[in-house]
């Protein structure tokens, strides 16, 4: 129940690059999650504002994504959606940044809430498919466990860096590179490959 599962996991050629994209797939959520509210609040926003439309409306908006997401997963598969989406969680911390620029603007935090909690909803669908896909059917519970558990210590780990980097930088260029940082994702998302096809056996005039 907990040998086997790792070593059914570790046979993958790939597994330490597949680890390594767990933890840096969600990294522009990790990163700029953390320190968000701080900025806004700072920027002129108030607590009610953030209530209504980071938690009301963000919420609205990620299930959304959520909900589009798995239908694009459905229609054009996995892989390019974790690509296409790891772009856009990136892009989706932009807009914080533009914010950063032009100081206080309802519609600007609107729009830059809409836009990346709907990418932010894409993405975990998209994600959850793939560590769904990973799993082996004998070892489907320790190894989901083993892969989320990664995913949730590299998230924290990237939260707690978030505080020292804004220190060190403006708001915009704080965005900035938090949106960087979906980068290391793609890279290691185009090393890995599209999943192969399993083969179609071939059936004979004799199979029904």
């Amino acid at each position: 129940a907990i040998i086997e599962p790792f070593q059914s996991f570790w046979r993958h050629r790939l597994a330490w690059a597949i680890l390594l994209f767990v933890v840096c797939f969600k990294l522009p959520d990790s990163l700029a999650g953390q320190m968000t509210p701080t900025f806004l609040l700072q920027t002129g926003f108030s607590t009610s504002d953030l209530g209504i439309i980071r938690s009301w409306i963000g919420l609205l908006a990620t299930l959304a994504g959520a909900f589009v997401g798995g239908e694009w997963v459905s229609r054009i598969g996995t892989y390019r959606c974790l690509f296409i989406f790891a772009a856009l969680q990136g892009i989706g911390n932009l807009g914080l940044g533009a914010i950063g620029l032009v100081g206080q603007n309802y519609p600007l935090l609107l729009g830059a809430t809409i836009f990346d909690n709907m990418a932010g909803g894409m993405g975990t669908a998209a994600f959850l498919a793939f560590l769904m896909s990973l799993c082996d059917r004998q070892f489907s519970a320790t190894q989901y466990a083993l892969l989320t558990s990664v995913f949730a210590v590299g998230g924290t780990l990237a939260g707690a860096v978030s505080g020292y980097l804004a220190a060190a930088v403006n708001w915009p260029l704080f965005y900035l590179i938090t949106a960087m940082t979906a980068a290391p994702a793609m890279v290691i998302l185009l090393w890995l490959g599209p999943p192969s096809s399993p083969a179609t056996p071939a059936t004979t005039a004799s199979e029904p």
